[in-house]
């Protein structure tokens, strides 16, 4: 099969979004089949093109990007146009795609979702006011068994137990952290409070407050770049919720998660709910000094630790790619 896959990345838009989608067209090309990218242009994707992209693309301009598509995909034979975004497109647009390709859309959570041909929903959440606009259409494939990871995730180890309390915190936002979530969370830590324990803050490289960033920090906080094996050596991550979240609960690690807006915090509560596998702040916000201490200090038991971590392993493992693979291999098919 031929496959278009739709994946803005960068500026306003998650990272996470472009590295599963990278491990899933990785994943079908192993199995014979070729995956082409689309997306509207940004410095992102213009790095990653520059620094060498081993799939074709097509790069999209906003004002076009349907038209430009439609003609795409008719023209080159495409059997599924697949995206991984929250996008809303035109009503005619996804009817003259159902007439010559598939339409698949992962956790597209726009007003277009009921009309693809499939929707796959990487979460425990029921949300029933958007599954309520479904009709017959599309097949709908739901639950955690379906996350997909960063493709670098399945390389890294475990997180080894450790058996004190918590004295090493890994902060994480991912991408450009639009609202400077990281910084947010120094403010809160700065306090007196927190002066046993070490806070180091990741940003990711395309973190948008890089030249903000402080100089002078107190003695027991540090920035650095993003990098998962540093942050595995944590105790605990706090981060803001998204596709990291379930990387490294899969990865046996210790999180804290709280929304950088408010559906980020409604998914972040519902999974920790649902799951027990993680501590849920609710949205930034809301965030304070109290609500920090308190998951540390729960998280300093280790039987809370210990108990919290099966949940995980129980609700989340490494083998979504497949089932999403085989999802477009069987559930859609060549036309």
């Amino acid at each position: 099969m031929k496959i278009l896959f739709r994946v803005d990345a960068g500026g306003k838009v998650g990272l996470g979004h472009f590295y599963r989608s990278v491990t899933l067209a990785r994943k079908l090309r192993e199995d014979g089949h070729e995956v082409i990218f689309s997306f509207l242009e940004s410095p992102f994707w213009s790095a990653r093109l520059e620094a060498g992209f081993d799939f074709l693309v097509k790069p999209l301009h906003e004002a076009e990007a349907e038209e430009a598509t439609c003609s795409y995909i008719a023209s080159h034979d495409v059997d599924i146009y697949y995206v991984d975004a929250i996008l809303d497109f035109s009503y005619g647009f996804i009817e003259r795609l159902r007439e010559i390709s598939k339409v698949v859309f992962y956790q597209n959570m726009s007003a277009s979702g009921p009309r693809a041909d499939v929707f796959i929903y990487p979460s425990s959440r029921v949300n029933q006011d958007f599954f309520g606009q479904f009709d017959s259409r599309p097949m709908v494939f739901r639950g955690l068994e379906y996350v997909v990871f960063h493709p670098d995730i399945s390389l890294l180890p475990m997180k080894g137990r450790f058996a004190g309390g918590v004295h090493n915190v890994a902060v994480s936002a991912g991408g450009t952290d639009p609202l400077d979530t990281l910084r947010r969370i120094y403010g809160v830590v700065r306090n007196d409070i927190f002066k046993a324990y070490r806070f180091v803050f990741f940003y990711g490289s395309d973190y948008a407050f890089k030249n903000a960033i402080p100089r002078d920090l107190p003695s027991n906080v540090e920035f650095r770049e993003f990098d998962h094996g540093e942050i595995l050596r944590a105790d605990v991550l706090l981060t803001a919720f998204g596709v990291s979240t379930y990387e490294f609960l899969s990865l046996g690690m210790p999180v804290i998660a709280y929304g950088h807006q408010a559906s980020n915090a409604i998914a972040s509560d519902e999974l920790a709910q649902s799951t027990g596998a993680l501590i849920s702040l609710g949205e930034i916000g809301a965030v304070n000094q109290d609500g920090i201490a308190d998951a540390l200090l729960q998280l300093s038991r280790p039987e809370f630790r210990a108990e919290m971590l099966q949940r995980a392993s129980r609700a989340i493992d490494m083998d979504g790619v497949r089932r999403v693979a085989a999802v477009l291999q069987t559930a859609c098919g060549p036309r």
